[in-house]
């Protein structure tokens, strides 16, 4: 999957530029109880405001609150170390940034580094669980050695006793024997007589 499908477009973010003062900065994050949004001129993606740098900046300068608020420009204190991906690179790239990083999200640009979106750990998360079908249908989880053609053995059985596949992942146990877990979301009347199937097919289930 490509980042294009889960991301959140721009038009749907609050969004600030280099020369926002902190003041409506703080409001739109504290508004919307974020801890950080977006910087762009533009087209372009300058980096990000966080809550955290607003308050930094307060206590470390010399300064009033309301000299820091309303004369203090959002582009002074911005972070620029925010990863920046294209809108067509995959998913697994992303996730990779986001948990490297430690950060909020990661900005999303197109071919001409013009800013399209974000993406997030919440957005990550819900592919995740529309992935497993959590919360759809009944879980079977198989435990099957990896060799060749034992997953179209399990969906065969599976698909013969009437079962709906919803979703299918594969685990690494990290067992010495080399076993995985695959768990299925199936859609059926009968799931217990699916799991009798599988047994007598010779696969152990978790």
């Amino acid at each position: 999957m490509l980042v294009k499908a889960i991301m959140t477009k721009k038009e749907n973010l609050d969004l600030v530029d280099s020369n926002t003062k902190l003041k409506d900065a703080l409001k739109i994050m504290e508004d919307n109880k974020f801890l950080s949004i977006p910087v762009v001129d533009g087209d372009k993606f300058r980096g990000a405001v966080a809550k955290s740098s607003i308050y930094k900046y307060y206590f470390k300068h010399n300064l009033s609150k309301d000299e820091v608020l309303n004369n203090i420009t959002v582009g002074e204190i911005l972070k620029t170390e925010v990863p920046i991906i294209n809108k067509s690179e995959h998913i697994e790239k992303a996730v990779s940034m986001l948990e490297r990083m430690r950060i909020s999200f990661v900005a999303v640009v197109d071919e001409f580094d013009n800013f399209k979106g974000i993406l997030t750990h919440k957005a990550v998360f819900r592919e995740f669980n529309n992935a497993f079908g959590l919360n759809k249908g009944e879980r079977i989880v198989i435990r099957s050695y990896d060799v060749p053609g034992q997953l179209s053995k399990i969906t065969k059985t599976i698909s013969e006793e009437g079962g709906d596949i919803l979703s299918i992942v594969i685990v690494d146990t990290k067992s010495l024997t080399d076993v995985k877990e695959v768990i299925v979301r199936v859609k059926s009347i009968d799931v217990e007589n699916i799991k009798k199937k599988l047994k007598e097919s010779g696969f152990k289930l978790a």
